[in-house]
């Protein structure tokens, strides 16, 4: 077994033996502090307990997986608790659907917001959000170039019917080639 100072946190390895089960005084090799160190008791596996004994020792916020390990909750998502106690990976998607099912929590998705109504403080109403300003600049920047090679694709189709296109067309290819490199002169002089 470890043991642990609990002066200086130098840990030590003994023979299980070498502690009885009323305990024993041990003294620190680094810090020379004595204390009385009880037999640590036998990490529990499911194989030497039953689930229903551990699923009583475990907290609300604790649950065990389909992949045999232990998960925590930790505010808005789950992490896989490690045997020293301390939490280790995130769980994945399908592992955390499962929780919440286990857990009887609601998922709620980034694109809803939840506001509470009038009616009971105890009812939600989920909303949908809108598109931010970044998104619809997004759209918009792809919808304006799939015009422009749409009238670059069929130019000749189209200048009988418009003769400016093919003027407005050049305009347009030099003005993108400009702003194209006045960035690229931008980064090039922040290097």
């Amino acid at each position: 077994m470890i043991i642990e100072c609990k002066n200086c946190l130098k840990k030590f390895t003994v023979r299980d033996s070498d502690i009885p089960i009323q305990g024993r005084i041990v003294q620190c090799s680094n810090c020379s502090s004595q204390w009385q160190q009880m037999p640590i008791a036998p990490s529990v596996t499911t194989a030497n307990l039953d689930v229903d004994k551990l699923d009583q020792n475990r907290s609300k916020n604790e649950f065990m997986a389909s992949d045999g390990k232990n998960y925590k909750f930790l505010g808005n998502q789950w992490a896989q608790i490690l045997p020293s106690g301390k939490t280790g990976r995130l769980a994945r998607k399908k592992i955390s659907q499962e929780l919440n099912k286990l857990a009887g929590k609601k998922q709620v998705k980034n694109s809803k917001t939840i506001n509470q109504t009038d009616q009971s403080p105890d009812q939600y109403q989920e909303t949908e959000k809108g598109m931010g300003i970044f998104s619809f600049l997004i759209v918009f920047i792809m919808f304006v170039a799939a015009i422009i090679l749409a009238l670059d694709t069929f130019k000749h189709l189209l200048i009988p019917l418009f003769p400016d296109l093919d003027n407005y067309l050049l305009y347009i290819f030099e003005t993108l080639n400009n702003i194209y490199i006045i960035i690229k002169d931008l980064f090039n002089n922040y290097k």
